[in-house]
């Protein structure tokens, strides 16, 4: 019996190795599509060292010579990143054919391109974890529709994408289980590390809970507020007058795991707008992967996979905040609880592995259904 014939698949992500999406639901998935007899190809948006300087640049408004210097670089890089993706969309549409399908992770080209795309290779796969049709609402309706089969990576993009494409798909944004380490103490420690992972743009978020983290500080000395991927926008945290703050600038993506391992709570504040209803769950299921407890925004994606005082808090206000912090930093038997049936949770729905599956037999169908 002949095996199946190799499928060619062209993956076109936002940013190789530096964009969290691009990492979780395009790289993590890798050794699964070469199980499924896929040959995948990688082509970036935006050149990954540019793209790391323009997001990453020194670039905080000072009037310093130097900071003008920089200011002018950051916005001269920005003006460089465009011109380039049109170059890697150009390539795009030229090497293409060689591939039984292409999947676009995230990026909403122009109408008229994806007009373009859809001549040259009939078989497109939309993946999409932001809600991006708030941004460029045409070019996103025109992609969706374009598209054999659209993976939608929250409820509220399902539900936005479904009503212009039928065959859209669910598929959340997992964690790669097997790389994190689970959590096997839960006792008082000498300090409490509540920890913040995230990134410059969801940075501002922790205003919304300045008052409970200072509050929860003013009752529990011992506590320490670590924030992760501030990277040097310090100029953006809000001004905490109680509790003991902890700045990591940047970690490498691999050493995420790491360094949620060593938290005790972990928190997710979120603004409540149509952007962060369609944010995926994120670094939700990262606390969740590492038997970490967390309290989080009652908003948006949290709500599905995060059960109230069952696999960790839901909180909505100020005082929910305050009261569910300061529940984990006092009483360590439910920090346990709350982490050991998080980490059930996503063992059983929101593991890279499991997720694969869904997401492999969308790309069999596409391949399939197009007679390639």
């Amino acid at each position: 019996m002949k095996p199946d014939p190799l499928k060619k698949i062209m993956l076109f992500v936002h940013c190789l190795d530096e964009s969290p999406s691009t990492n979780r639901r395009v790289l993590d998935y890798h050794n699964y599509m070469i199980a499924a007899n896929m040959q995948p190809t990688y082509l970036s948006y935006t050149p990954p060292r540019l793209y790391h300087y323009w997001f990453n640049g020194d670039f905080n408004g000072g009037m310093s010579p130097l900071q003008i210097i920089r200011t002018v670089l950051h916005y001269g890089s920005g003006f460089l990143v465009i011109i380039l993706r049109w170059f890697s969309l150009i390539r795009l549409l030229f090497i293409v054919p060689k591939f039984q399908a292409i999947f676009i992770q995230w990026i909403t080209p122009p109408p008229f391109y994806t007009y373009l795309l859809k001549l040259r290779k009939s078989n497109i796969i939309f993946d999409f974890d932001d809600a991006v049709f708030l941004r460029k609402p045409k070019s996103a309706i025109a992609l969706i529709k374009a598209s054999s089969i659209v993976f939608a990576g929250s409820h509220y993009n399902f539900d936005y994408a479904i009503k212009y494409n039928q065959n859209t798909e669910f598929l959340p944004t997992p964690v790669p289980l097997d790389r994190f380490i689970k959590k096997n103490q839960y006792d008082q420690k000498h300090k409490i590390i509540i920890g913040w992972i995230g990134s410059v743009s969801t940075l501002p978020n922790l205003n919304i809970i300045v008052d409970a983290l200072d509050n929860v500080a003013k009752r529990c000395p011992d506590i320490v507020l670590r924030i992760i991927g501030s990277r040097n926008r310090e100029d953006l945290l809000p001004d905490f007058n109680e509790i003991n703050v902890e700045i990591i600038p940047q970690i490498p993506y691999e050493k995420v795991p790491d360094y949620i391992a060593e938290m005790d709570i972990g928190i997710m504040p979120l603004k409540d707008n149509e952007w962060e209803r369609g944010k995926c769950l994120g670094k939700t299921l990262e606390y969740m992967a590492a038997g970490v407890p967390s309290v989080i925004s009652k908003v948006g994606e949290n709500i599905y996979a995060v059960e109230d005082n069952v696999n960790g808090f839901l909180a909505a206000n100020q005082d929910e905040w305050t009261e569910k912090l300061y529940i984990l930093t006092k009483d360590s038997e439910v920090r346990r609880r709350l982490g050991i049936a998080g980490l059930e949770k996503v063992e059983k729905e929101y593991s890279t592995k499991v997720c694969s599956k869904l997401l492999i037999e969308g790309l069999e169908k596409t391949c399939i259904s197009n007679n390639v």
